[in-house]
């Protein structure tokens, strides 16, 4: 369906389509149990990570002002993305857009995939310090709440969890 203004297309499932969903995540579900593991350096890719993240927030949870997190993720080379977030809608930004930045975040690329996926939590990653948020305390600690993180984030933790208690 075309867009208000002409540019550009809505598109939205039918109902065969929605149908579909509860067995799109039960295989979902059943790939995280038995073929998903760690990620492979081959399968990093901050673009759409970060991508998938900003169409994941949580405008419920966010500040009621704007907020600008500055993302620096480091994979093969550094990768900046600039994610403007406001209550109602969000922009992902690869250019600085001129913004004062509320919340800087600087991750390697592996470990924003393992908190996003939940192979590890965001806590986790802060305590070894391989992910940093920097910036108002009150928008640091409530960050992780901004995001649905993967679909799967918590069919993985649970799975993370039962390996880590087999162990002991």
């Amino acid at each position: 369906m075309p867009l208000e203004g002409g540019r550009g297309h809505h598109y939205s499932l039918t109902p065969a389509g929605k149908d579909l969903g509860p067995v799109l995540m039960a295989m979902g579900e059943w790939a995280v149990r038995w073929v998903v593991g760690e990620p492979r350096p081959e399968e990093l890719n901050p673009t759409f990570l970060i991508y998938w993240l900003h169409r994941q927030i949580k405008f419920d949870a966010v500040p009621a002002k704007r907020t600008v997190i500055r993302f620096d993720i480091q994979g093969d080379v550094l990768e900046v993305f600039w994610l403007v977030v406001q209550p109602d809608e969000a922009s992902l930004c690869t250019k600085d857009p001129g913004l004062e930045v509320d919340v800087y975040v600087k991750a390697d690329s592996l470990e924003l995939q393992r908190v996003f996926s939940g192979r590890i939590t965001l806590d986790r990653a802060l305590a070894e310090e391989t992910i940093t948020i920097n910036g108002p305390t009150k928008l640091v600690r409530s960050f992780g709440q901004w995001f649905l993180w993967s679909p799967f984030y918590e069919v993985t933790r649970a799975l993370m969890e039962t390996a880590s208690s087999s162990k002991d």
